[in-house]
Order: structure tokens, then sequence, then C-alpha cells
């Protein structure tokens, strides 16, 4: 049995740096006048963090979200590509 299978939703949100549940903002690259939120999660029959990304919203971003860093935006990508979820 695996460690990380007895720590509580708090425990791994300390572990990832409170990400869980945190929503940022992505300007969209092909019409600056849209943008997406994202939201991140956590998989647990993965154990991993996942983005959900909404649909293109037309405007600017609400005052209080902060754009996500590329890098990060990418890690979780990649997690989320390799569980088969192509679409974007």
């Amino acid at each position: 049995m695996d460690r990380r299978d007895n720590l509580s939703l708090k425990d791994y949100n300390n572990m990832n740096g409170n990400l869980i549940g945190k929503v940022y903002y992505h300007i969209c690259d092909d019409n600056k006048n849209y943008y997406r939120t994202i939201r991140i999660a956590r998989n647990p029959f993965r154990n991993v963090l996942i983005p959900q990304i909404s649909n293109p919203v037309y405007g600017i971003p609400p005052i209080g979200l902060d754009p996500i860093s590329p890098i990060l935006l990418s890690r979780l990508q990649r997690n989320r590509y390799s569980m088969g979820m192509m679409e974007y």
C-alpha cells in the first residue's frame, strides 16, 4: 500500500502548492479578444492534477483572476493528454 493512499484532500493540496480549486485565465492565441478560464482539479483515480478548461469567453478577464503560467498549463495538459482527452 502506497503512503499516498492515506492522504486527505488537504494533505494532497498542501503537497501541490494549494493549486487544487484555483481558477486562472488564458488569453486565446487565435483571437486576443477571447479568454478561457482554467480550473485546476484533482483526478482521484490517477492521482494527478487536471485542467478544467472553459469555452472561449468574449471580453477581458475578470479582476482577481491571475493568468496561468505557460509552463504550468503545458504540465497540466500533458497529464490530460495521457488520459486520452484530446479536445481543447
